[in-house]
């Protein structure tokens, strides 16, 4: 019960949080009204790995000198003036309710919907947690991050989850559409594999968001023992703390591999006295829909 109760905690601060931090963020406000299918460019930023290499402004790159004299590689940031059909998909099994990461997903998820709400997009939000995904209908993004934030106060969050349930999940929805994963890095390569590969080949852009807590890969001590439990299988684990945190850390640089590799958006949500690079998460959302 005291989990739950922090659950709902979580989401609440994480949802006024979202609030504050979008408004105003979002280049160019809201769109027009108006569908249509162009993009305006309306601000420029540091060229960042994983951008589209078509976005760099070669004039402006040519004339931006760094501090150490290297050029800086400057990209425009668009606004779309057209609406998109989103799915976000938020994990709260048993492995994202450890730490810090519960806030830093719903803080996450929150930014996504606030951001999607000024591009006026509709939403559709699927919750993995027991063993199964609970998906509504598309939806105003404020709504959705209201459906969410009940959801997480009533019932909270908890057992199994995997990433085999979110590609079942995109079999469902139109080719094309957006995929935004609010997830951690507790999945297998090869289901992670199958996700991507699959999204791919119904050529959904897929927005991965994974959530770490500085306890998953920084040991609390230097040396000793300890027993780990899955949280959601419930098998203990002996190891000793050197080799259990070196694994962790490998798994997590292997994940990122394979999420680059193959082409999916990323960003690290990390929680620390409040969430590291909050825009990134708003640019990888504009990212995404760019490519619907």
């Amino acid at each position: 019960m005291a989990k739950d109760r922090g659950l709902c905690e979580a989401a609440s601060v994480a949802l006024r949080l979202a609030k504050t931090v979008v408004k105003g963020s979002v280049p160019g406000g809201e769109p027009s009204r108006t569908p249509g299918e162009g993009l305006e460019y309306v601000d420029f930023r540091d060229y960042e790995p994983g951008d589209d290499v078509r976005y760099i402004d070669w004039r402006l790159t040519a004339r931006m000198l760094g501090p150490d004299g290297s050029n800086r590689v400057i990209v425009k940031v668009f606004r779309a003036e057209r609406s998109v059909r989103t799915v976000l998909v938020v994990d709260l099994s048993e492995s994202m309710l450890f730490g810090s990461k519960a806030l830093a997903g719903l803080y996450t998820a929150f930014l996504v919907l606030e951001t999607a709400h000024l591009l006026r997009d509709r939403v559709s939000l699927a919750i993995v947690a027991r063993g199964r995904v609970r998906r509504s209908p598309y939806t105003q993004p404020r709504l959705a991050a209201e459906m969410l934030r009940v959801l997480a106060c009533r019932e909270g969050g908890g057992g199994a989850g995997g990433l085999d349930m979110v590609t079942q999940l995109i079999a469902s929805i139109p080719r094309r559409s957006p995929v935004v994963v609010v997830t951690d890095y507790a999945h297998s390569l090869e289901e992670l594999r199958s996700l991507l590969r699959y999204a791919s080949a119904r050529s959904c852009r897929v927005a991965m968001y994974t959530v770490l807590d500085p306890a998953e890969v920084a040991p609390p001590v230097d040396r000793g023992y300890a027993l780990f439990t899955d949280p959601e299988s419930g098998v203990a684990v002996p190891a000793e703390l050197g080799e259990f945190y070196a694994a962790s850390r490998l798994h997590v640089s292997r994940i990122r591999t394979v999420v680059r590799l193959l082409g999916a958006i990323h960003v690290d949500a990390l929680w620390s006295r409040g969430l590291q690079n909050p825009y990134r998460v708003i640019d990888a959302y504009l990212r995404a829909r760019h490519g619907a």
